[in-house]
C-alpha cells in the first residue's frame, strides 16, 4: 500500500504541474483552447459537444496548432486486491502506458492515435481513429458525413454504450470489471484494419457501413495493428479474421433540453482464426454479432448522469453451444465532474445456460481534469456457469489515471 501511495503521489504532482497548459484530454484540449468539461462528462466519457468534436475528425481549433501540442500520454496505475489473495496478488501493476497523438492534421482530417505498453511488456498500436470529414447543405438540411480508418470496431463509435468506449475504462487483468465473456464486437481490438463511411442526417439520424481485414492485410493495416508481440505471447494477436468482415451502425439521436438520448443498433460479421500464431491453427469460425444499445445524458449545473445500455446476440458456427448473448447496465452519477459514483451490471450464456453474471461498484475522485482516483468493487453471483463459490472471484481494484 505504500508503494501504491508513493505512485499515486508522483502521478498526482506530474499532472498538477502539466494541468495548466494540458486541461484534459491533452492534445485535444490544447489544440481547441478548451477545457475537458467542453468535451467530457468525466474522461472519457463524451458530451454532446465532445461528440460533435469527434464526428468532424478532430480538427475544431482555437488554440494551439503546433505539431508538438498534438502528444500526450497517459499512465495507470492499479493495485488489484483479490478476495482470496496472497502478497503477489496485492502487487502493483501499470496495465497502460500510452503515448497519443491526436487532433487536426488538415482542414478536414485529423487523427486519435494511440500507442500502449502494457503490463505484459508489450507495446504497439492501440485505439486508433484516422478521419476525414465535413458538411453540406441537402434541400436547406444539414449533413454531416466522413470517413473512418481505424483498427477497433466501435472505437470511431460517438457514444460510450459500445465496445471499445463502455465501461469500466479503467483495471489491470483481474480487476477490469466483471467478466464480460467477450464477443467478436470486444475481442477484436487493434487485431483488425476497419475502413467506414459515416453520416449523420440533420443531427437525428447517424448511419455508418464498413469493413474490417484482418493480419494477413499488407501495408497500412499491418501498421494499424503493429506490436512488439510474438509467437509466444498470449496476447494481443491470438486470434484474427480470416475474411472481409462487414460493419454496420446505425443511430437516433435527440436532445431534449437538458436531456439527451441516442437509441442504436450495430452489426458484426467476421470469420475468426482461432490461433493465426500457432503452426496448426484451429478452424475459422464465422461469428455474426447483433447489437442493440442506448445512451440517455442528464447535465444539469454540477449534476451529472449518465445511463447506458446494450445487448449483443453472438451467433457462431462451430455448433458447440457457444452461441453468446451479452447484456449490460450502467448508470453514474457525477458532482461538479469532481466525485463519482458508477453502478455497473453485466450478464453473459450461451446455449448451455448463464454463465458469468455480476456486478460493479465504482466511487471515482478527480481532484483536477487529469486525474481520476478510483475504488472498483467487482462482485460475482454468478461464474463458469455455477452459482457455488462464485464470490471467491471479488476483487476490489484501487486505480489512478493520470493524463499529461
Amino acid at each position: 500500500m505504500k508503494t501504491l501511495f508513493k505512485y499515486l503521489i508522483t502521478g498526482f504532482f506530474l499532472a498538477v504541474v502539466f494541468q495548466e497548459s494540458a486541461y484534459a484530454i491533452p492534445s485535444f484540449a490544447r489544440q481547441t483552447g478548451l477545457k475537458c468539461s467542453a468535451c467530457h462528462t468525466i474522461f472519457p466519457e463524451l458530451t454532446q459537444f465532445g461528440r460533435n468534436f469527434k464526428l468532424h475528425g478532430y480538427t475544431l481549433g482555437g488554440g494551439d496548432s503546433k505539431i508538438l501540442s498534438k502528444f500526450s500520454a497517459m499512465v495507470q496505475i492499479v493495485q488489484n486486491r483479490p478476495k482470496h489473495a496472497t502478497t503477489q496478488d496485492h502487487a502493483l501493476t501499470i496495465p497502460q502506458s500510452s503515448i497519443f497523438f491526436g487532433g487536426k492534421i488538415t482542414d478536414n482530417i485529423g487523427a486519435f492515435i494511440q500507442t500502449t505498453l502494457d503490463d505484459t511488456g508489450v507495446y504497439g498500436m492501440d485505439n486508433t481513429d484516422i478521419r476525414y470529414a465535413d458538411t453540406m447543405k441537402l434541400s436547406g438540411i444539414n449533413v454531416d458525413y466522413g470517413v473512418s480508418l481505424n483498427n477497433n470496431p466501435t472505437v470511431q463509435d460517438l457514444w460510450n454504450s459500445t465496445s471499445a468506449w463502455g465501461f469500466p475504462y479503467a483495471g489491470a487483468n483481474g480487476t477490469n470489471g466483471v467478466n464480460n465473456g467477450a464477443t467478436q464486437l470486444d475481442g477484436l481490438a487493434a487485431n483488425a484494419t476497419g475502413l467506414s463511411i459515416y453520416t449523420l442526417w440533420n443531427d437525428l439520424l447517424y448511419v455508418e457501413a464498413g469493413a474490417y481485414a484482418g493480419s494477413k492485410a499488407t501495408g497500412l493495416s499491418n501498421i494499424l495493428h503493429a506490436s512488439t508481440a510474438t509467437a509466444n505471447d498470449t496476447k494481443p494477436g491470438y486470434s484474427y479474421l480470416d475474411n472481409t468482415a462487414p460493419y454496420a451502425r446505425v443511430a437516433l439521436q435527440h436532445n431534449f433540453g437538458d436531456n439527451y438520448l441516442m437509441i442504436g443498433a450495430q452489426y458484426l460479421d467476421a470469420k475468426i482464426i482461432g490461433n493465426y500464431y500457432n503452426p496448426t491453427p484451429v478452424a475459422s469460425i464465422t461469428y455474426r454479432d447483433y447489437g442493440l444499445d442506448a445512451q440517455w445524458q442528464y447535465t444539469k449545473e454540477n449534476h451529472m448522469v449518465s445511463l447506458e445500455a446494450s445487448k449483443i446476440w453472438e451467433k457462431q458456427s462451430d455448433g458447440n453451444n457457444d452461441n453468446l448473448t451479452t447484456t449490460k447496465g450502467k448508470i453514474s452519477y457525477f458532482y461538479q465532474q469532481t466525485y463519482g459514483l458508477t453502478l455497473d451490471y453485466i450478464t453473459n450464456s450461451n446455449d448451455a445456460g448463464t454463465q458469468n453474471t455480476g456486478t460493479t461498484v465504482q466511487i471515482d475522485f478527480c481532484p483536477v481534469q487529469t486525474i481520476k482516483l478510483a475504488a472498483q468493487f467487482n462482485n460475482y453471483t454468478r461464474f463458469n456457469g455455477t452459482n457455488a463459490n462464485a464470490s471467491d472471484n471479488n476483487n476490489i481494484g484501487i486505480i489512478g489515471w493520470f493524463m499529461f
